[in-house]
């Protein structure tokens, strides 16, 4: 596999899984993955927000992956989604 997206619903395992999802990805050589965040000014271990917290501690994961696993990553962190308005628009 050359690459993987990861997206994971905000839930209690959410830590936990993505984690899982990085080990298995980084030893199943996986050259590129892309993570799904969050709103990247709530992302942080100190964040009043639960799901918040969350992200950072997998995002701190990622940036421990070791130099000789070669996987690069990046992180999208939006801000919103369009579906979250949808009922704005159609009422």
């Amino acid at each position: 596999c050359d690459a993987a997206f990861l997206a994971c619903a905000n839930c209690e395992e959410q830590a936990e899984n993505e984690i899982a999802f990085v080990d298995a990805a980084r030893s199943a050589g996986v050259e590129f993955l892309v993570k799904l965040g969050t709103i990247r000014q709530y992302t942080s271990p100190t964040s009043d927000v639960a799901y918040a917290r969350r992200h950072a501690a997998i995002e701190a994961h990622l940036e421990k992956t070791p130099p000789k696993c070669h996987m690069k990553w990046a992180v999208l962190s939006p801000n919103c989604f369009m579906s979250n308005h949808l009922a704005d628009v159609f009422g």
